[in-house]
This record gives structure tokens, C-alpha cells and sequence, in this order.
């Protein structure tokens, strides 16, 4: 009756396509003349952008209605031929930042990607490798890498590096290629924590990615048993959701290394004994 409302404005200013959750239904929106490079109000993103992590399937079939891809979009559906694709056309955006170039917005607006990697920001935009280690998809990374993306580069949230976001998030088979091309693991994150990679594990309580940073040789540092007893009494529930059990073996791992290693933590306060 009104093919004019495919155009309406919802939460966020997004149009009705922004918001589809299945491909029959981008099909019926654009039938009736939806746009698939419309943009919402405030984050100035368009509908595949909306639906490229959670909605693969949707993402699909927007870009078969010729809706503009980019290289966030490849690594969040961990599309290798379309990564491929625009890298081949551009492999400068390998490197690529959001907000910047190809993907910069009018007045200084955040694109959905922030919220769908769970980035956050910084000083710095995120670059597509940061992207694929807070979301674990390893080709992407492993492409991006061996197109030229810099792999300690910083950006999104405490200017932190690619392996801080594997490292937070326990992704441990991004951690691992990550750390064999040569992460910087001993490099702090920025101003806010200035916290290394092992670090942001033990206080997101990831056993197993602490496990393989302290595998790969990372330092300990006098703090670390006192964030996992942190964690342990239930202090850091608030930033994150790791059990207690958790943080009790991430202790226990950081007193065994330590022995290993040849030198012992003072039991009372986890400091290395000088």
C-alpha cells in the first residue's frame, strides 16, 4: 500500500533493511525498492555492515544485491576469497584503519564494526587484524598477515595490539599464529592498563592462552598472581566473566612456570623473590 515505508527511520536512524534477520526478507525489501548502500543516522552504516558478524547468511545475500564490501566485512563473515579479492584490488588495506580512508564517516561517527568485534576505542582505530584476533578467525589473520598487515600495530581499545585482543578474549589459536609470526608479546597495551598481552589473560581469566603466552617465554611480572587472586575472590566480575576455578589454576600455573624457570614467587604476596 505504501512502498515508501522500506525507507523509514527505526532506532538508530536504520531503515528496514538494516534490520533484516533472513535472506528472504532482504529479497521482499528490496523488491520494494529498499536501498542496500543506505546508511543509518548515527553510526553511518550500512544494512550488510549491521549483519556481517551475526548474520552471515543476510551479509550474502546483500552483496548479491550489490551492496559495497570491505576488507571488516571479510574478516567478520572470515571470507577468504572476498579478503582476497579486495586485497588484490587495494593491498594497502591490509593495513586499512576504520573511520579512516575507504571507510572514513562524515562527522566522526563510530561504524557498527566497533560494537560487532567488541573493540572499543582508542587513540588509534582498530585495523582489520585487530578485527580477526578479537573474533578468532585465524584465515583472515593468516591472510591479512601474509598480504603485509603489520602485526604489532596499535589501535581500538588502550591502543593495544592484536595479540592483547587474542590474549583478552582466550582466542588461543589466533594467539598462537599471532606469537609464531613474531607478536611482541612483552609489549604493553596503552596508557589506560599499560598492561602485556599476559596480562589482559590472566585478568579476563583465560587459562589456557596464559598458558601458551607463558609457553612462548613471556615474563612474569610482580602483578600477575595478584590479579589471579583478584579474579579468584570475585573482584573482577564487573570486566570479566571467567569462573573462580579459572583464576585458581592461572594462580597455580604462575607459581609451577616460575619453578621451572628457576627462581620462586613470595607465597604471601606473588612478587618474585629477588
Amino acid at each position: 500500500a505504501d512502498a515508501g515505508r522500506v525507507h523509514e527511520r527505526g532506532g538508530d536512524g536504520k531503515q528496514p533493511l538494516h534490520f533484516a534477520t533472513t535472506p528472504q526478507i532482504v529479497d521482499y525489501l528490496v523488491e520494494h525498492g529498499a536501498d542496500v548502500h543506505a546508511r543509518c543516522v548515527d553510526h553511518y552504516s550500512t544494512p550488510v555492515m549491521y549483519a556481517s558478524r551475526h548474520r552471515p547468511d543476510v551479509a550474502r545475500r546483500l552483496l548479491e544485491h550489490g551492496a559495497t564490501p570491505d576488507v571488516f566485512l571479510a574478516v567478520a563473515m572470515d571470507d577468504a576469497d572476498l579478503l582476497n579479492r579486495l586485497l588484490d584490488e587495494k593491498p594497502d588495506r591490509a593495513n586499512a584503519r576504520l573511520n579512516e580512508g575507504e571507510l572514513a564517516t562524515p562527522n566522526d561517527e563510530w561504524l557498527t564494526y566497533t560494537w560487532a568485534f567488541d573493540l572499543g576505542s582508542g587513540d588509534q582505530p582498530p585495523t582489520p587484524l585487530h578485527a580477526a584476533a578479537a573474533i578468532n578467525h585465524v584465515e583472515a589473520a593468516r591472510i591479512l598477515l601474509d598480504r603485509g598487515a603489520t602485526i604489532d600495530v596499535r589501535g581500538s581499545y588502550d591502543d593495544a595490539l592484536p595479540i592483547h585482543f587474542a590474549a583478552w578474549h582466550g582466542h588461543v589459536e589466533i594467539g598462537r599464529l599471532l606469537i609464531e609470526r613474531g607478536a611482541n608479546i612483552e609489549s604493553p597495551s596503552g596508557r589506560l592498563h599499560q598492561q602485556q598481552p599476559t596480562g589482559w589473560a590472566i585478568v579476563a581469566g583465560r587459562l589456557e592462552m596464559t598458558r601458551t603466552l607463558l609457553a612462548a617465554g613471556a615474563t612474569l611480572h610482580d602483578h600477575y598472581v595478584s590479579e589471579a587472586r583478584l579474579g579468584r575472590d570475585g573482584k573482577l566480575k564487573a570486566i570479566a566473566c571467567a569462573e573462580r576455578d579459572q583464576y585458581e589454576a592461572i594462580e597455580r600455573l604462575l607459581f609451577d612456570t616460575a619453578e621451572k624457570r628457576g627462581f620462586a614467587l613470595d607465597p604471601e604476596t606473588g612478587k618474585v623473590k629477588r
